[in-house]
């Protein structure tokens, strides 16, 4: 008798703790769905990275740390383009 009652109210407490997930995912996501959306554009990547007159000469300053060349960054270095195909 007493063993049936021990697996309900263990049952019980499993039942229990899975509706407060449940229940704390609810609301997280209700909390998701009204908070602001403060940047809705898309990030601009790629090429147009430096569209202004002042940022184009900081393109001088950048150095490869692949090549060890002016100009670029070694996520878009030529050379390790290169030796990566030769591999």
């Amino acid at each position: 008798v007493y063993v049936q009652r021990e697996e309900e109210t263990q049952k019980k407490k499993k039942n229990n703790k899975k509706q407060a997930r449940i229940l704390v995912a609810a609301v997280k996501e209700g909390q998701r769905s009204l908070s602001p959306r403060w940047n809705t554009e898309p990030k601009k990547m790629g090429p147009h990275k430096f569209r202004n007159k002042s940022q184009e000469g900081e393109r001088d300053v950048l150095t490869c740390f692949y090549c060890g060349q002016k100009g670029h960054l070694k996520r878009s270095c030529r050379r390790k383009r290169m030796d990566e195909k030769k591999k």
